[in-house]
């Protein structure tokens, strides 16, 4: 945890920002906590000075500009080092980075048992994927961390054990360990038109399939592709093309997991939304089953069907096509659903038509659109060959598969 919440006094982007510890009636208060997480820490004069000495987590003497207006909401400093943490029993709301600050919200739910317990663990799951953080580490059992997994959408995910310790700070994509940065799914188009992965060409992210290649492969006979059937209500050309480079790039993420070829144990993939976890796909007043149908398919395709629910306008033309394909949806107006989307626990919505859902003349890599609507990373072992971590990891339905 110290390490994690100091590299490069928290400049790097997978710093820690908010850790969860068991209290079983040790030191509670912020102060004396701070002390005991942080005993040990190097300082260094400068950032050149810990680069020359090869102290990637060394505290150093930044100004903390944030440190006086933290007081107000609960955090407390240690004269003696930067660091602002502040203890409680319940999760912190919406956090702010700071950075280059080493500050930390520590929850303390209860004894060891009270923490793994789905009385403390549904609503953590439920403000990571609120939150999105980087990267999520989890040290203790692989129960626990398969657990924290499979109901949350983390790029970087990474167990350790309490001799083995995982820090947030880990990931290598040259071995597998995928990498990215996304805002949360809910408000993910609203920041960006693609989540960034990493390994990816970056000329790839303004790469388009040209119109005439996908109006040739939308002209030929349909393959025998899964839910290739709901191409069939497609008119255009071209967006039949584009729906089947979607459907050869999903056939291809679900011979996945993948495992990594570095010193960790590593497996990477494309993976369904959070397990529990539902996405709407709300088809607008004007918009056509055309705009909707690359939008669909990833999901009608694979074991991610069950979580996605179509609502369509009534005065949709898509309507029509929807229920002459048999696809199963609900009819509604713009309130009902915004009122049932609200309360349904969804992880997003996603719009027909969207920044960048109707594709506007515009076809982009398939991987990379796929991208915005399903999950994707890896999820990692600290311990080299970790068989059981293979096995248990290997074997979780949140792997992406073909229906």
């Amino acid at each position: 945890a110290r390490d994690s919440a100091s590299i490069e006094n928290a400049g790097q982007c997978t710093a820690l920002r908010h850790l969860v510890l068991p209290f079983e009636g040790q030191e509670s208060s912020s102060e004396a906590l701070g002390k005991r997480l942080f005993a040990g820490s190097t300082k260094s004069a400068s950032a050149l000075e810990s680069l020359e000495e090869s102290k990637f987590a060394a505290l150093l003497p930044m100004p903390s500009p944030g440190a006086s207006s933290r007081k107000s909401l609960g955090y407390t400093s240690d004269p003696a080092m930067p660091v602002s943490l502040k203890v409680s029993k319940s999760l912190p709301g919406s956090v702010d980075e700071y950075w280059r600050e080493v500050v930390v919200d520590v929850t303390t739910p209860g004894t060891p048992a009270e923490m793994e317990a789905d009385a403390f663990i549904d609503p953590l799951c439920a403000w990571v994927r609120a939150e999105q953080p980087i990267s999520v580490a989890v040290n203790g059992s692989m129960e626990l961390a398969r657990r924290v997994w499979e109901r949350t959408g983390q790029v970087v995910f990474t167990r350790g054990t309490v001799l083995q310790p995982a820090m947030t700070c880990q990931a290598r994509p040259q071995d597998g360990e995928v990498f990215g940065e996304l805002p949360p799914r809910a408000s993910l188009l609203e920041h960006t038109r693609f989540p960034v992965v990493v390994p990816t060409p970056s000329a790839g992210y303004n790469a388009r399939y040209s119109l005439a290649f996908l109006e040739e492969q939308g002209a030929a006979p349909l393959p025998s592709l899964p839910a290739g059937e709901y191409i069939k209500g497609v008119e255009s050309k071209a967006v039949r093309g584009f729906c089947l480079e979607i459907l050869n790039f999903v056939r291809d993420a679900c011979a996945g997991p993948f495992e990594g070829v570095g010193h960790r144990t590593t497996l990477f993939g494309v993976q369904r939304p959070p397990l529990g976890q539902g996405v709407a796909v709300r088809i607008a007043r004007d918009a056509t089953y055309d705009q909707a149908a690359p939008l669909l398919l990833p999901f009608l395709a694979t074991n991610a069907a069950p979580q996605l629910h179509i609502s369509v306008h009534p005065a949709s033309p898509a309507a029509v096509t929807l229920a002459t394909l048999g696809l199963a949806h609900q009819t509604e107006e713009d309130a009902a659903f915004e009122k049932r989307a609200a309360e349904a626990g969804l992880t997003h919505v996603v719009r027909v038509p969207c920044r960048g859902g109707d594709l506007e003349g515009e076809y982009p890599l398939a991987g990379l659109f796929v991208s915005r609507l399903l999950t994707f990373g890896h999820c990692k072992s600290v311990i080299p060959d970790d068989k059981e971590f293979l096995n248990v990891f290997r074997a979780s339905d949140k792997w992406l598969k073909l229906r």
